[in-house]
């Protein structure tokens, strides 16, 4: 399997759509393909997990280096569709006290 990854600009939000499984294989290229495209630009960042059906530690630990590229900008990153493997790793590895998870996009959307 694969992974892919849409960009979606939606006003001052930017969506990663993420599509496969997202381990110690792909967290490199999931992390730099993120961060290049985030890094000039000065928008929130939205990424859904809703295609995700596996992660391992790896993938969430390639968002820690996203979350600080957000923080240096003073801009949230927010996650959304979690299904109940993920968020069951998310919240065993503790990423529940650091990035802030939405069941929807409208939520995530109401709470940047």
């Amino acid at each position: 399997m694969e992974l892919n990854l849409d960009f979606i600009k939606d006003n001052n939000n930017i969506i990663v759509k993420v599509k496969g499984v997202l381990d110690a294989h792909f967290a490199p290229q999931f992390e730099k393909k993120v961060s290049e495209y985030i890094k000039p630009l000065n928008n929130h960042l939205i990424i859904d997990l809703s295609n995700v059906s596996h992660i391992a530690s790896a993938g969430f630990g390639a968002l820690m280096p996203i979350k600080n590229i957000q923080d240096s900008k003073g801009k949230k990153i927010v996650l959304i569709g979690l299904n109940d493997n993920v968020k069951k790793i998310f919240n065993l590895l503790g990423f529940s006290n650091v990035i802030k998870e939405y069941k929807t996009l409208e939520e995530a959307k109401s709470s940047l």
